[in-house]
C-alpha cells in the first residue's frame, strides 16, 4: 500500500504494485521498460496533480519518413496549453503487414484536469491540427463498454485507485513491441 499525505494534510491512499494491469497485447510483447516508464509518469504526475484528464487519440502517418510531424504536432500542443498542458507519451506503429491501418501514431495527453474535462473535446481538436499538417486522419480512443473495455480515458482523480488502474491498462497497449518503430 502506498500511503502519502496531500497538500490539506489529508492521508490519501492508493495501491502500488508490480502487478499494474495491462492489455493482452502488451501482455503478448511486453516492453518492461517501457511500462515502467508509463507508470512512473502517471504517478509522478497524479502526486503532483490533484485531476489529470487523460486524452488518447491514434494519428494516421502513411508515407511520412520520420517522427517531424508528431513532434511538431506536441510543440503545438505545448504551446496552446502553455501550463495546463503536464505530459505526452506517443508510439509508432506499422501494422501493414497485418492488413490494418499501416504506419501510425498512438498519442497519450496529459491535461489540467481542474480546467479541463472532455477528453474527446480536446482530441478533436487535436485530430485537426494533424490534418491541416499531414492531410492524414486519425480517431479519438473511445471508452465502450459492451466490449469489455476499461475507461482509461476522461478525468483521472487522484483518489480513485480504480480509474488510475485503468488508465495504467489502456496506457500498456503503448507499452507493447509489435508493430514498433521508434516511440517516445
Amino acid at each position: 500500500m502506498f500511503i502519502y499525505v496531500n497538500i490539506k494534510g489529508e492521508i490519501l491512499k492508493r495501491k502500488q504494485t508490480k502487478n499494474y494491469p495491462s492489455t493482452k497485447s502488451y501482455q503478448n510483447n511486453p516492453n518492461k521498460k517501457q511500462f515502467k516508464k508509463i507508470i512512473d509518469l502517471v504517478e509522478n504526475l497524479i502526486d503532483k496533480h490533484e485531476k489529470i484528464l487523460v486524452c488518447r487519440g491514434d494519428l494516421l502517418a502513411h508515407n511520412l519518413p520520420d517522427h517531424k510531424d508528431i513532434q511538431a504536432l506536441i510543440r503545438k500542443i505545448k504551446n496552446h496549453y502553455g501550463s495546463d498542458y503536464y505530459a505526452c507519451a506517443w508510439t509508432c506503429e506499422d501494422s501493414s503487414e497485418h492488413g490494418k491501418q499501416g504506419k501510425h501514431y498512438h498519442l497519450a495527453l496529459f491535461l489540467n484536469g481542474h480546467k479541463f474535462k472532455s477528453d474527446y473535446t480536446h482530441m478533436e481538436e487535436i485530430l485537426r491540427w494533424w490534418t491541416k499538417r499531414t492531410g492524414l486522419k486519425g480517431s479519438v480512443s473511445r471508452f465502450n463498454k459492451s466490449k469489455g473495455d476499461k475507461n482509461s480515458v476522461g478525468l483521472l482523480r487522484r483518489s480513485d485507485t480504480e480509474k488510475f488502474e485503468d488508465v495504467i491498462y489502456g496506457l500498456s497497449y503503448l507499452c507493447k513491441t509489435s508493430q514498433k518503430q521508434n516511440s517516445t
